[in-house]
């Protein structure tokens, strides 16, 4: 039955074919009010459509972002402007903004911005860590010279020395204030090491 010919219940008069509100017809005569139906739901509008231009928060900071995705009533999927697409989030209405809105906002920092400042804090570090271990060598001792005999030999000099009127070849250990010599016979366990006079001992030929 088409809404100009409903009549009201009470007066048999015809009702107005405006809904007002909606879903109520309202008797012109008697002014009755007659319920139809229910109002149809508003539909769903999303403040932040697809392509819109805003800003998300994450962390402490808000981030330039497109809305890629509508999936649900408040609720948006972001892609961040200049990072790749494992970033994407699905992120409420109380983390997104219209960039429009955006002054005043604490806004992180471009992606390439973000670049530089790393690579910047890596070249930091590394120019600390040169100029600490070349203080470091600057600052250590001079190694001594290696203590030398009367005979001119030196720690660690391969030599023959002479045991019993027989030569065998040795190694300087130890060069002794005095001039004497620590020895170590080459073949001979640490318990033959001796303590020798530089008359004892002979460089190799």
């Amino acid at each position: 039955m088409a809404l100009q010919t409903l009549t009201c219940c009470n007066c048999t008069a015809p009702l107005e074919a405006a809904e007002s509100p909606p879903g109520v017809l309202t008797c012109g005569y008697c002014g009755r009010a007659h319920r139809f139906a229910e109002p149809p739901p508003p539909p769903a509008v999303h403040r932040h459509p697809i392509g819109s231009a805003v800003v998300v928060r994450w962390g402490a900071h808000w981030w330039d972002a497109h809305v890629i995705e509508t999936p649900a009533p408040d609720v948006w999927k972001v892609r961040y402007d200049g990072w790749s697409d494992q970033w994407d989030e699905l992120v409420g209405p109380d983390r997104i903004r219209l960039r429009s809105a955006a002054a005043g906002l604490k806004r992180g920092m471009k992606p390439k911005a973000v670049a530089v400042t790393v690579a910047l804090s890596l070249l930091l570090v590394a120019c600390t860590l040169s100029f600490v271990a070349m203080s470091a060598l600057r600052s250590s001792p001079p190694r001594a010279p290696a203590a030398q005999g009367s005979s001119g030999v030196v720690g660690g000099a391969i030599v023959e020395v002479q045991w019993r009127g027989t030569w065998y070849r040795a190694q300087i250990l130890e060069v002794m204030p005095d001039g004497s010599m620590r020895v170590h016979y080459e073949g001979y366990g640490a318990e033959h090491d001796e303590v020798v006079r530089p008359r004892r001992v002979r460089q190799l030929q």
